[in-house]
């Protein structure tokens, strides 16, 4: 892949930081930076800043930062060039003619499976609506109360029943028989020893990423057939764990109304679009995920479980329970009448009787003393027993005082407790809660292998670069012992010798590194520390790293002599005399380097 640097640089300037990140959450404006609650990992007290001036982000929290073009491949889960290519077109910079995927296979795979999941779609939409075979399907689709309009926005279409139509299609095309295998649109029998489309006899669904881009698909039977439903395996551009199906067409109204109402399937979706509720969306068979309540974070304040009364849709809203406490979402639970899911009820009940069930959802800990109180006679201390060990466990990872003693006092006005006793309960779980617990995310990076005082060092360099040819002149590269330290300072000396302008941006596009990225991003916006005389400043880190290399030294001999001595070696009077000569030098070395 070639993209040139002025490129880069002409697309990053043309695109604001502070726009892109606001389309994706909420920032406020502190100082001279913006901050809000990190979309990368689960926080309660915001952490995540991002400059205006500097254009670069960091979440103190988790660690993540970099610049526009990071924050989108992190955000949307997109290659550099994916990046690139949507903040050129945002910008209107026509780049097509410049660009070369040549060199990298991988974009190169990811691009032809977009490419031809996106006509697949084209394909099974034009087949459900112009072909007579097709009738069945859409009698289906019309007696479950589906419009055109909704059929034609999510593009549901259906997958012949002879079960090669598309393979015919598409080798016709020129694709091949392995790389259509490849991407999951057919498969290959052993027993018939032959290949067959993937999807046959189905109504077909197209899974959509958050950026509108085709990645998988969903089938349905048209009759009792079993399995139900049958997804596209997982891929390189498709992992069930991260897709949210309908977030790209409902992430506005989502935004707007600052709740997202999760159902559990395709048909759930598309009949809450038919009557109106524009912000669903449904998981893949899947509970809720650590990586699916990262992304609804970006979007949503509340979230309301919508799911059957049935054992499973209750087993998948307590799995989804689990993993929403750690997050700062509000969270509601709407539980339908017995045998009833959001379609049939929408259909029978209609929008109003629907909404009342949505106004009326239990609160998560109020759902779960529902589940676990169910023919449990706490009346009895057996049963206050068995409800309080089930209970007080979600009730100790309510981060928030205030809602932590809220649900204590009901718990206890519920079950004829005095709080004390269910206070004096939470203290021993709350004890042992730091080893239960696991994080939510852990960085990558982690920047105790790199000095402070090389990181301040940099962080001068990279803010003002002009002292670069100076600082060379008193300290080498191998004096930086830190892991990412090092890469940085050698290619700044390196970048400075060969006459190149140096930048924080123009290293992190050089490196294009994660961990490089949180490093530089965290040592530019912790500047306050910084304050004050630059050249001072600096003159006193560079005395300090000269006091710790010949303290290193000294310490080295040190331990050299002593094996030396312990021994049956005579003692090395050089060594001695060395050791001796960079003692004196550390008593006397009361000067301060200055850096004019």
């Amino acid at each position: 892949m070639v993209v040139s640097e002025e490129i880069i640089v002409r697309i990053r300037e043309a695109n604001d930081i502070v726009e892109i990140v606001s389309e994706y959450m909420v920032l406020k404006k502190i100082g001279n930076n913006f901050k809000g609650l990190c979309p990368f990992h689960s926080e309660k007290t915001p952490s995540f800043i991002v400059s205006l001036q500097k254009q670069i982000y960091h979440c103190f929290g988790c660690g993540e930062g970099g610049d526009v073009f990071s924050f989108l491949m992190k955000i949307d889960n997109i290659s550099f060039m994916d990046a690139v290519e949507k903040l050129s077109k945002r910008a209107n910079i026509n780049i097509s003619h410049k660009l070369s995927f040549q060199n990298d296979k991988s974009l190169r795979e990811r691009k032809t499976q977009y490419d031809l999941y996106e006509k697949a779609m084209d394909f099974y939409s034009d087949f459900l609506l112009h072909e007579e075979e097709s009738v069945l399907a859409r009698e289906y689709l019309k007696n479950r109360g589906i419009s055109s309009q909704v059929i034609n926005k999510f593009k549901i279409g259906y997958a012949s029943k002879r079960g090669d139509v598309l393979l015919k299609k598409f080798l016709n095309k020129g694709f091949s028989a392995d790389l259509l295998k490849k991407t999951g649109l057919i498969s290959f029998s052993e027993k018939k020893k032959k290949f067959s489309d993937f999807f046959w006899n189905r109504i077909i669904f197209p899974v959509f990423d958050a950026q509108g881009r085709v990645v998988a698909f969903g089938g349905r039977v048209l009759d009792k057939g079993l399995p139900k439903y049958i997804n596209s395996s997982e891929r390189m551009i498709f992992n069930k764990r991260k897709i949210l199906y309908g977030l790209n067409f409902s992430s506005s109204k989502i935004r707007e109304s600052k709740q997202v109402l999760i159902l559990e399937g395709y048909i759930d979706v598309l009949t809450g679009y038919q009557y109106g509720l524009e912000n669903v969306v449904a998981t893949l068979g899947t509970a809720l995920t650590k990586e699916h309540i990262n992304t609804l974070q970006r979007y949503a304040e509340e979230v309301v479980i919508v799911f059957d009364s049935d054992d499973a849709g209750i087993s998948a809203a307590l799995r989804g329970i689990n993993q929403l406490i750690d997050s700062n979402l509000k969270i509601k639970i709407v539980s339908l009448p017995q045998g009833m899911d959001p379609d049939n009820f929408l259909r029978k009940k209609g929008r109003e009787v629907f909404d009342n069930f949505l106004k009326n959802g239990l609160s998560f800990i109020d759902y779960q003393f529902k589940i676990v109180s169910k023919n449990v006679n706490f009346s009895k201390v057996e049963g206050k027993i068995h409800i309080v060990n089930k209970i007080l466990p979600m009730i100790a990872q309510i981060k928030n005082e205030i809602e932590r003693r809220e649900e204590v006092r009901k718990l206890a006005e519920r079950l004829s407790l005095a709080e004390e006793t269910i206070l004096l309960e939470l203290s021993k779980i709350k004890k042992g809660s730091k080893s239960k617990i696991k994080e939510v995310f852990s960085p990558g990076y982690k920047e105790e292998k790199d000095p402070l005082l090389e990181r301040d060092i940099l962080q001068i360099l990279l803010t003002e670069p002009a002292y670069i040819k100076q600082v060379k002149e008193k300290i080498c590269v191998n004096d930086f012992t830190g892991e990412v330290t090092f890469q940085i300072i050698k290619y700044v000396f390196k970048s400075e010798s060969e006459g190149k302008e140096v930048s924080f941006h123009q290293v992190m596009d050089y490196f294009n590194d994660e961990g490089i990225n949180q490093i530089i991003t965290r040592m530019i916006l912790s500047e306050a520390r910084m304050r004050g005389n630059k050249s001072e400043i600096l003159g006193k880190l560079l005395e300090n790293m000269c006091r710790c290399k010949i303290t290193k030294k000294r310490n080295k001999l040190e331990k050299e002599i002593k094996a030396m001595l312990s021994g049956e070696k005579e003692k090395d009077l050089i060594k001695l005399r060395e050791y001796n000569d960079l003692t004196k030098q550390l008593k006397g070395s009361q000067r301060q380097i200055r850096v004019s």
